[in-house]
C-alpha cells in the first residue's frame, strides 16, 4: 500500500503515537521543512530498536522530541558547510595557481596539449615518481585536458570554444577534479612547480618575504 496523505495535525498525532514529544513549534517545522526531510532523514539516532521490532513500525527512545530531531536536521548542512568550506577554498587556490604558472611559462593557448611543455621522464622520477608510469601519466593527463577543451558540454567551456576557437588552460581547469589537478602538478616542470609554490604562498599570505626568497633562490 502507498503512503496516505496526512495533514499537519495528523503528522503530529502520528509522531506522538510513536513516543515523539511535540510542542507549539512542531506544526511550523513540519509545514516548512516537511515530515519526510526532517523525521525520515534524521530519525535513526532516536529510534528504539527493540520497541520498533516489537511494534512493527517506528518507536522512539524515551524523551525524544521533534525539536531534537529538527536540531540534528538543522545542524547537518552547517557541519557540511564547515567541512567543505576550507577544502573548496584550497582547491580553488591550487586550480588558479596551476593554470596561472603553466600559462605564464607557456603562452600558446593550447600549450597544455603538448608533451614538450611538461617535465621530462628524468624530472618526473627525480620528484619521487615511478618513471615506468611517466608515459601513461602524461598521455592520460593530455587526454583528459583535450577531452575537456574539445568535447566538454560545460557552458563556460563551449562558450570559449565557439566564440574564440581555442580554450585557454584556465578554462578547462575549472572542470578538473582535485585528483586531476594533483596529476597536473606532478607533471609540471620543476621551475614551474616552484613558481606554483610561490604563488600559493603569496595568494594565502602565509609566509613572509624571507620564505619567498628561499623559493627564488631554489629557482635560480
Amino acid at each position: 500500500m502507498g503512503k496516505p496523505f496526512l495533514t499537519i495535525q495528523q503528522q503530529i498525532e502520528l509522531l506522538e503515537s510513536r513516543d515523539v514529544k511535540t510542542d507549539d513549534a512542531s506544526g511550523s517545522i513540519l509545514l516548512r521543512e516537511g515530515y519526510y526531510s526532517v523525521v525520515n532523514g534524521y530519525k535513526d539516532p532516536f529510534i528504539d530498536r527493540e520497541a520498533t521490532a516489537a511494534a512493527g513500525d517506528d518507536r522512539y527512545k524515551e524523551g525524544t522530541t521533534l525539536t531534537a530531531i529538527y536540531d540534528l536536521f538543522s545542524f547537518d548542512p552547517k557541519l557540511r558547510g564547515l567541512t567543505f568550506h576550507y577544502p573548496i577554498k584550497a582547491e580553488a587556490a591550487v586550480r588558479t595557481a596551476i593554470s596561472y604558472c603553466f600559462s605564464d611559462a607557456h603562452r600558446e593557448e593550447d600549450a597544455y596539449l603538448f608533451q614538450a611543455n611538461y617535465c621530462s621522464k628524468e624530472e618526473f622520477a627525480a620528484s619521487g615518481n615511478d618513471s615506468n608510469r611517466y608515459a601513461s601519466e602524461i598521455t592520460g593527463l593530455i587526454g583528459i585536458l583535450s577531452s575537456r577543451a574539445n568535447r566538454s558540454g560545460a557552458s563556460f567551456i563551449t562558450h570559449y570554444r565557439e566564440s574564440y576557437g581555442a580554450v585557454p588552460l584556465w578554462v578547462p581547469t575549472n572542470d578538473l577534479t582535485f585528483g586531476n589537478l594533483e596529476h597536473f602538478f606532478n607533471l609540471m616542470k620543476p621551475a614551474e612547480q616552484r613558481d606554483f609554490c610561490k604563488t600559493i604562498v603569496r595568494s594565502t599570505g602565509r609566509l613572509g618575504d624571507g620564505k619567498l626568497r628561499y623559493f627564488d633562490a631554489q629557482r635560480a
